[in-house]
Order: C-alpha cells, then sequence, then structure tokens
C-alpha cells in the first residue's frame, strides 16, 4: 500500500513554495497555542493557498483547544483533515463536514475508548514535532490489546516521532512486520537545521526546515512506494 509524506509544522510561505514543489501529499500546520512551530493566522491561510495549487493536502494540529475552536479553524481554512493531540479528543465528536478528515493521536500508554477516526497516529512526541522514534511494541496494547477500547491493527496509521531519511524505511518495515497498517508517515523536526544553526528567522521561527533533508525524506518513502 501506497505511503503519504506529510511534512509538518512550516510556518513561513517561503517554505510553503519549497516543499510544496517537492509535492508530498501533506503539509502540516500547528494551531496549538503553546508550539514553537504555531502558525501565524494570515500565513496559515496563505500556506493553504499554496498547498492546495499544488493539490497537496493540509493537515491542522490542534492540542489542548475547545472542539468549537477546532471546527471553525477548519473550515475557515478549508483543511482537508485535523489531527487531535490529548486524551480529551479521544472520544470527541467533531462537527465538520464529510471531506474533512479525522486523524486521532495514540500515546503508548492510552487504554480508553477512541471514537471513529479515518486515521490514527502513532507518536512518541508532544504535538508540533521534536519527537521520539517509537517501536511496534509501545503500541501492542493500545493495537490488539487485551482492554475493552484496544483498536484493531488493520486500522490505517501514521506513524510519527523520530523520523528522518535514514530511519523511515526500517521504521515502516517494522511496524508492517508487527502487523500494522502503516499509510503514512508524518516528520517535523527530522527535516529541520539543527539548532544554532541560525535558519530560524522572524519569517520562519518554529520550524527552519532545511528544503535539502524534506526531498530526501520524500525520496526515502517514495522508495518504500516502488
Amino acid at each position: 500500500m501506497r505511503i503519504d509524506v506529510k511534512i509538518c509544522g512550516l510556518t513561513a510561505t517561503e517554505e510553503a513554495e519549497a516543499v510544496a514543489g517537492l509535492h508530498p501529499d501533506y503539509i502540516g500546520l500547528v494551531f496549538a497555542e503553546k508550539s514553537r512551530r504555531r502558525v501565524g493566522l494570515l500565513t496559515a491561510k496563505r500556506i493553504v493557498e499554496i498547498a492546495h495549487r499544488e493539490n497537496i493536502g493540509v493537515a491542522g494540529v490542534f492540542a489542548e483547544q475547545y472542539t468549537d475552536e477546532i471546527e471553525s479553524t477548519a473550515k475557515y481554512f478549508k483543511l482537508d483533515a485535523v489531527q487531535l493531540h490529548g486524551e480529551r479528543y479521544a472520544e470527541s465528536v467533531l462537527r465538520l463536514p464529510a471531506d474533512i478528515k479525522v486523524w486521532r493521536v495514540c500515546k503508548s500508554k492510552y487504554t480508553g475508548r477512541f471514537a471513529p477516526a479515518d486515521r490514527f497516529v502513532l507518536d512518541g512526541a508532544g504535538y508540533g514535532g521534536d519527537g521520539v522514534l517509537v517501536s511496534p511494541a509501545e503500541f501492542d496494547g493500545v493495537f490488539g490489546g487485551r482492554f475493552e477500547g484496544s483498536l484493531n491493527k488493520s486500522l490505517p496509521v501514521i506513524l510519527a516521532g523520530g523520523l528522518d531519511a535514514d530511519n523511515v524505511a526500517d521504521a515502516v518495515k517494522n511496524f508492517r512486520d508487527s502487523g500494522y497498517n502503516i499509510v503514512g508517515v508524518d516528520v517535523s523536526s527530522g527535516v529541520e537545521f539543527p539548532a544554532g544553526a541560525g535558519k530560524r528567522t522572524k519569517s520562519a521561527p518554529g520550524g527552519g526546515k532545511d528544503i535539502e533533508l524534506v526531498e530526501r525524506f520524500i525520496s526515502a518513502v517514495r522508495g518504500i512506494n516502488e
């Protein structure tokens, strides 16, 4: 099955233009208030326009926000998906148009119930990036576990947290070998300039995307798809 690529945490239109030229499947915009990658509203609108011009989907990342704020933001910016971080959203049902997909983030130790979702995100990070690479064993309770709310491994899953061009192929293989239905990968910090590189500017304060790393990451995933 083909794997989608999401490049998350864009904060500037210049970055969006460059990333869009590499044709990922999704661009991620962080609306979570406490994230250093939180995007400005005017910039978000322009990035959505850039992405949609190139037929690239846009996923909005939310955490600790009321559901009505998520719903209004998704509709206003014409998002293609909302990515929900936090246990408070596990059972939330959002009033969204059918064409806006719901992605629920799963943490390894969560044992509650989940409302239906279009995709589930396995993430070893907090919202907005800076993640750690996770292993299939960490989620074997959430997926295929014995508690009442455990999920079936056949459900569509996006792998996130700690990914980069060098480890994404092995990470996907490890999860697929364990029975997970990996349909996408999500990267942010793995395609950024290192801290102190001087590439985070006023126009891109939170992301500092290294376009060469973005290109390498997308190429690595496309290699899995071949």
